[in-house]
Protein backbone atom coordinates (compact mmCIF):
# COMPACT_ATOMS: atom_id res chain seq x y z
CA UNK A 1 0.00 0.00 0.00
CA UNK A 2 1.12 3.76 -0.96
CA UNK A 3 1.69 6.21 1.79
CA UNK A 4 0.40 10.09 1.95
CA UNK A 5 3.50 11.59 3.53
CA UNK A 6 4.58 13.69 0.90
CA UNK A 7 1.57 13.75 -1.46
CA UNK A 8 -1.63 16.33 -0.76
CA UNK A 9 -5.08 14.88 -1.16
CA UNK A 10 -6.35 16.24 -4.87
CA UNK A 11 -8.10 19.25 -4.54
CA UNK A 12 -8.24 20.26 -7.87
CA UNK A 13 -11.60 18.75 -8.24
CA UNK A 14 -14.41 21.16 -10.28
CA UNK A 15 -16.01 23.72 -7.32
CA UNK A 16 -18.72 22.10 -5.32
CA UNK A 17 -21.25 24.38 -3.94
CA UNK A 18 -20.24 26.03 -1.59
CA UNK A 19 -16.54 25.77 -2.29
CA UNK A 20 -15.72 27.92 1.24
CA UNK A 21 -17.66 24.80 2.87
CA UNK A 22 -16.02 22.34 0.98
CA UNK A 23 -12.74 23.57 1.75
CA UNK A 24 -13.74 24.03 5.41
CA UNK A 25 -14.49 20.11 5.26
CA UNK A 26 -11.54 19.03 3.66
CA UNK A 27 -8.75 20.48 6.30
CA UNK A 28 -10.72 19.22 8.47
CA UNK A 29 -9.37 16.02 7.29
CA UNK A 30 -6.48 14.15 7.20
CA UNK A 31 -4.68 12.61 4.10
CA UNK A 32 -5.44 8.69 4.31
CA UNK A 33 -3.94 5.59 1.92
CA UNK A 34 -6.51 3.03 0.87
CA UNK A 35 -5.93 0.09 -1.28
CA UNK A 36 -9.03 -0.21 -3.99
CA UNK A 37 -9.34 -3.18 -6.14
CA UNK A 38 -10.97 -2.03 -9.22
CA UNK A 39 -13.20 -4.08 -11.27
CA UNK A 40 -14.83 -3.27 -14.81
CA UNK A 41 -16.25 -5.57 -17.82
CA UNK A 42 -12.41 -6.54 -18.67
CA UNK A 43 -10.19 -4.88 -16.04
CA UNK A 44 -9.03 -6.35 -12.50
CA UNK A 45 -6.11 -3.66 -11.05
CA UNK A 46 -5.57 -2.37 -7.86
CA UNK A 47 -4.73 0.75 -6.91
CA UNK A 48 -3.24 2.06 -4.07
CA UNK A 49 -4.62 5.88 -3.57
CA UNK A 50 -4.08 9.04 -0.96
CA UNK A 51 -7.83 10.65 -0.63
CA UNK A 52 -8.78 13.20 2.41
CA UNK A 53 -10.69 11.46 4.98
CA UNK A 54 -13.45 14.41 4.36
CA UNK A 55 -13.77 13.71 1.06
CA UNK A 56 -17.56 12.91 -0.11
CA UNK A 57 -17.38 9.48 -1.67
CA UNK A 58 -18.49 10.69 -5.08
CA UNK A 59 -15.06 12.97 -4.72
CA UNK A 60 -13.12 9.80 -4.08
CA UNK A 61 -14.58 8.11 -6.56
CA UNK A 62 -12.53 10.82 -9.35
CA UNK A 63 -9.59 10.84 -7.66
CA UNK A 64 -9.42 6.70 -7.81
CA UNK A 65 -10.52 6.40 -11.55
CA UNK A 66 -8.03 8.97 -12.31
CA UNK A 67 -5.44 6.82 -10.90
CA UNK A 68 -6.75 3.85 -12.42
CA UNK A 69 -5.92 2.18 -15.88
CA UNK A 70 -9.49 2.09 -16.70
CA UNK A 71 -9.29 2.78 -21.04
CA UNK A 72 -12.41 4.96 -20.32
CA UNK A 73 -12.01 6.82 -16.83
CA UNK A 74 -11.69 10.05 -18.45
CA UNK A 75 -15.07 9.58 -19.04
CA UNK A 76 -16.26 8.31 -15.52
CA UNK A 77 -14.34 11.62 -14.18
CA UNK A 78 -16.21 13.83 -16.24
CA UNK A 79 -19.86 12.31 -15.78
CA UNK A 80 -19.73 10.37 -12.74
CA UNK A 81 -22.93 8.65 -12.98
CA UNK A 82 -24.01 7.31 -8.88
CA UNK A 83 -25.20 3.91 -10.78
CA UNK A 84 -22.18 3.42 -12.80
CA UNK A 85 -19.35 3.34 -10.21
CA UNK A 86 -20.22 1.68 -6.71
CA UNK A 87 -17.22 1.89 -3.88
CA UNK A 88 -17.95 -0.79 -1.41
CA UNK A 89 -16.13 -1.45 2.09
CA UNK A 90 -16.31 -5.01 2.93
CA UNK A 91 -20.55 -5.94 2.10
CA UNK A 92 -21.33 -2.44 2.66
CA UNK A 93 -22.04 0.40 -0.14
CA UNK A 94 -20.67 3.26 0.45
CA UNK A 95 -23.05 6.75 -0.04
CA UNK A 96 -21.81 9.37 -2.36
CA UNK A 97 -22.89 11.97 -0.19
CA UNK A 98 -21.27 10.88 2.78
CA UNK A 99 -17.38 11.79 3.57
CA UNK A 100 -15.20 8.88 3.84
CA UNK A 101 -14.77 9.42 7.63
CA UNK A 102 -18.47 9.15 8.05
CA UNK A 103 -18.67 5.86 6.01
CA UNK A 104 -15.78 4.14 8.19
CA UNK A 105 -13.13 4.50 5.84
CA UNK A 106 -9.68 5.06 7.73
CA UNK A 107 -5.85 5.04 7.08
CA UNK A 108 -4.86 1.64 5.37
CA UNK A 109 -8.64 0.45 4.29
CA UNK A 110 -9.33 -1.50 0.72
CA UNK A 111 -11.77 -0.65 -1.25
CA UNK A 112 -13.89 -2.23 -3.86
CA UNK A 113 -14.58 0.09 -7.08
CA UNK A 114 -17.33 -1.56 -9.50
CA UNK A 115 -17.64 0.20 -12.36
CA UNK A 116 -20.90 -0.94 -14.88
CA UNK A 117 -18.54 -0.37 -18.55
CA UNK A 118 -21.85 -1.01 -20.30
CA UNK A 119 -23.63 2.03 -18.56
CA UNK A 120 -20.72 4.33 -19.50
CA UNK A 121 -20.71 3.32 -22.80
CA UNK A 122 -23.88 3.66 -23.73
CA UNK A 123 -23.01 7.30 -21.86
CA UNK A 124 -20.07 8.25 -24.36
CA UNK A 125 -21.67 6.70 -27.54
CA UNK A 126 -25.42 8.86 -26.53
CA UNK A 127 -22.98 12.40 -26.48
CA UNK A 128 -24.09 12.89 -22.85
CA UNK A 129 -20.45 13.18 -21.56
Amino acid sequence: MGSCIGKEAEQDDPPAPPEDARRTRLAAGKDISVDCQILTGGLEETVSVCVNSHHLVSEAKKVIMEQSGYEHKAIVVKSLLAEAVVVKVGDSVLTDEQPLADESVEDGATLTVIVDTEVILLRSTSGQE
